[in-house]
């Protein structure tokens, strides 16, 4: 139609109706451009927020991990805190046995970190990471990344560069048999003789001292997560649910009643 006119305008030396002619064939490139650079803004921004929303419901899950991590930390630093007294004593109360026994048996445990991230990998590793249009998230999903590869990083070093339980128990703590036991074994000492063992002492508190570090980067992890979390929740105007939330989440998915 367009060109039949634009034609008849040609041959009739109508030359405002050639210009309006051509105005209208370059309007309706420009909108037709302009359309589908929208379609694709829209698109590529749907494309985000799934994206963000499923980061978001695996950092929720991330938080409850490092809660739960941080709290573990803290109640076996505890048991190995009444270890270190009683050393320092030379003697300790009946009661606090089990947490002797446990303390001697977590000494040099160093559990893998199993936060959930799979998510978060695959947007690294297909490169829609670095299309976050929020600069701030961008930067918390970086915070948190470099967080888990430092604490992986201390891992590896304390795990093989470190005093290992064995070379400070060696002729001094002995396993002995337990029906009672789950393992089917205790620890055998003499604590008396070990608060005045100086070489025992000083691996122990060393051993302990490094647990202490392990339990202060499980609550860095935690600050970073949460404050990726809550940066997500933001950007998708949503909120971070707690961990009480994610396990009932969890529970009702599972059909689960306790």
């Amino acid at each position: 139609m367009i060109l039949t006119s634009l034609s008849k305008a040609i041959r009739e030396q109508n030359y405002y109706a050639v210009v309006l002619e051509f105005l209208i064939v370059i309007a309706g490139v420009v909108i037709g451009f302009q359309i589908n650079a929208w379609n694709e803004a829209r698109a590529e921004e749907a494309a985000e927020r799934r994206a963000l929303g499923r980061l978001l419901e695996e950092t929720e899950r991330a938080v409850a991990y490092w809660e739960a991590a941080a709290e573990n930390a803290a109640r076996n630093n505890n048991n190995r805190r009444i270890l270190v007294e009683a050393l320092n004593q030379g003697a300790a109360e009946v009661s606090e046995e089990p947490a002797l026994q446990d303390a001697l048996l977590r000494l040099g445990h160093y559990p893998s970190i199993r936060a959930p991230r799979a998510v978060l990998d695959e947007l690294v590793a297909t490169g829609a990471f670095s299309r976050i249009s929020d600069e701030a998230l961008r930067t918390a999903v970086s915070a948190y990344t470099a967080e888990l590869a430092y604490i992986d990083g201390q891992l590896v070093q304390f795990r093989t560069s470190h005093l290992k339980v064995e070379t400070a128990f060696e002729g001094r703590v002995f396993s002995v048999y337990d029906a009672e036991a789950a393992s089917l074994r205790r620890f055998d000492y003499d604590l008396a003789a070990l608060s005045q063992d100086r070489q025992f002492v000083s691996h122990i508190l060393d051993l302990v001292r490094n647990q202490l570090q392990f339990e202060f980067y499980y609550r860095g992890a935690l600050e970073q997560t949460d404050a990726l979390c809550t940066r997500l929740a933001i950007a998708l105007n949503e909120t971070c649910a707690t961990s009480s939330e994610i396990v009932d989440d969890e529970r009702t998915r599972r059909g689960v009643n306790e």
